[in-house]
């Protein structure tokens, strides 16, 4: 609250204030993208399995058609929890799969690396069940 002309001014929160927040309290959300060359119709049986490999994940949901897998992480002494979103865009050499960690309470300064963390241990079994490699295209 400011005040200008002697009238009280409320302003809404600028983008930079939102960045400097989410910088200095740690990460809310990450997010990677992996090409795999890969069926689609091949890759996402196997990835709902693959949500095993996160440390106390839960599966949340699961639709094919719109081509999108939900899972989740619990509260612990040490986290939050994290709620994870992996989305599936379909290319010629096979599809991508967008991950998306996100915490569900208060960010800290090491959220960004759990995130890293979960999103790799679930890319990783992925590559493993379909026995094929990925690159990684995007990252935030």
């Amino acid at each position: 609250m400011s005040f200008f002309a002697g009238r009280r001014v409320t302003r809404a929160p600028t983008a930079l204030t939102e960045i400097l927040k989410e910088t200095l309290m740690g990460m809310r959300s990450t997010t990677q993208a992996f090409q795999f060359n890969v069926p689609f119709e091949q890759l996402f049986p196997a990835a709902t399995q693959a949500v095993q490999a996160v440390k106390k994940a839960t599966l949340t949901g699961a639709d094919p058609n719109g081509r999108v897998i939900t899972f989740d992480t619990p509260l612990t002494m040490m986290s939050w929890g994290e709620n994870l979103v992996a989305g599936f865009i379909v290319n010629e050499e096979g599809a991508v799969v967008e991950v998306t960690c996100t915490t569900k309470g208060m960010p800290n300064l090491m959220q960004d690396s759990r995130n890293r963390k979960l999103i790799g241990a679930y890319i990783t079994a992925l590559s493993n069940l379909v026995q094929a490699p990925f690159v990684e295209v995007a990252r935030s």
